[in-house]
This record gives C-alpha cells, sequence and structure tokens, in this order.
C-alpha cells in the first residue's frame, strides 16, 4: 500500500496496512527547526541549513530523505506567502538567536537587538512599527498588539476582511505547479491555502498588515 493510499483508506474509514503517519505537511504537524536539525544529526544526514516553512513557529522543512526514513505519509504545499505576508519563494540563510543556520524568507532578519530580541516586520517592510517579536531566549514568535482603543459603537465587519480575500490567477497558478510536483512523490498531499483558519486566535492580530493604527 502507498502512502497516499494509506491516507485515502485512513479518511475513508477503513483499516490501512499501517497507520498514516505526518509530520511537517500543515503548521499543526510541523517539527520545529531546532528538532529538525537534530534528526538530521541522529540519522546522519548532511548537516546543512533547515529551510524554515513557517516561522511564525520556526517549523523547519522535513525534506525528502527525512521523510523516507521516519516515514512519513504526507507532503506539503505551501502558499507563497506566510502569515506576514512575506514572500516565502525567496530565501536567505540566516543564523537564529541559538546559533542554527537556516534558511528563511528574505523579508525575515533574524539579527538581535541589544536585549537580545528579533522583530518581524508585516511584508518585510521595516518603515511600519514590528508586528511581531522573537523574544530573548525564545525559540518561538510571538505577535505584538498594535491596536489601540476600539470604539464599539463604529464597529464595521469590513474592517476585518483587509486579509482575506480571493485567490489571484497567480496564486491559483502557483498551487497548480507545487501541487503537480508533490504528487510525483506518491505521497498523499496536504494543500495550505491560508486564511481558511477563521477564528485561530494567531490570526486575529493581523501580523501581515501594514495599515494600522497606533
Amino acid at each position: 500500500m502507498t502512502s497516499r493510499d494509506r491516507v485515502k483508506t485512513a479518511l475513508g474509514h477503513n483499516v490501512p496496512d499501517i497507520v498514516p503517519v505526518d509530520f511537517g505537511s500543515t503548521s499543526v504537524t510541523g517539527i520545529h527547526c531546532k528538532i529538525v536539525a537534530a534528526l538530521r544529526n541522529y540519522y546522519g544526514l548532511e548537516d546543512r541549513p533547515v529551510k524554515i516553512i513557517e516561522p511564525f513557529q520556526m517549523l523547519g522543512e522535513i525534506d525528502e530523505e527525512l521523510q523516507d526514513i521516519i516515514g512519513v505519509d504526507c507532503v506539503p504545499v505551501f502558499g507563497p506567502k506566510d502569515m506576514f505576508e512575506i514572500d516565502e519563494t525567496q530565501l536567505h540563510e540566516q543564523i537564529t538567536p541559538w546559533g542554527q543556520h537556516v534558511l528563511i524568507a528574505t523579508g525575515i532578519d533574524l539579527s538581535t537587538d541589544e536585549k537580545g530580541d528579533v522583530y518581524i516586520y508585516a511584508k518585510g517592510d521595516c518603515s511600519f512599527l514590528p508586528s511581531a517579536i522573537m523574544p530573548s531566549n525564545c525559540y518561538f514568535i510571538n505577535a505584538i498588539e498594535r491596536q489601540g482603543e476600539v470604539d464599539e459603537s463604529t464597529l464595521d465587519p469590513q474592517d476585518n476582511l483587509e486579509e482575506f480575500g480571493t485567490l489571484t490567477e497567480e496564486d491559483i497558478d502557483y498551487y497548480i505547479r507545487r501541487t503537480e510536483k508533490a504528487v510525483e512523490s506518491g505521497k498523499a498531499v496536504i494543500a495550505s491555502f491560508g486564511g481558511t483558519a477563521l477564528g485561530d486566535i494567531a490570526f486575529v492580530p493581523g501580523m501581515g498588515l501594514t495599515a494600522y493604527y497606533y
């Protein structure tokens, strides 16, 4: 039974040959980049920078060779931008505050300030105040509360729709190309379109928004 068949069988409420496994195909099944590096070292794989696939939690990519070793049945298809609205297709090598070499979106600078904190800016635009912070001695990123006083008498649902919208033709083409490539793996493909976790507290602060009033 192939990985894809295994997952489809389980989703159909039938019993597969073994329990299907997923590590790294979604933001809720991911593994921190520090642990990914440790796993690669444990299994004797090449020591190289881990690609960050989700910067908010600093999740690392489970690449094909590690997938095969730990028995992963799923592969991801993520969108071209992360929750900070930063282009994930352009990467550069950075060193985390804990000294690990990683590949991360070029719009993210992991340099620390005098307190040891790292700041993240919506759309990678440093002309605005930061929307998130990785505090000193922390391994994850936290949202920064940027909202001012709320006048409940003037609340408008439209104000909460700025970061939501329809997929562009360019987005759809990107997903098609990435999905076709992922299908070649023979594993189950999980596509994350973003913006669909309505009510998820991680999205409430709007970390990808630059037009904020303080």
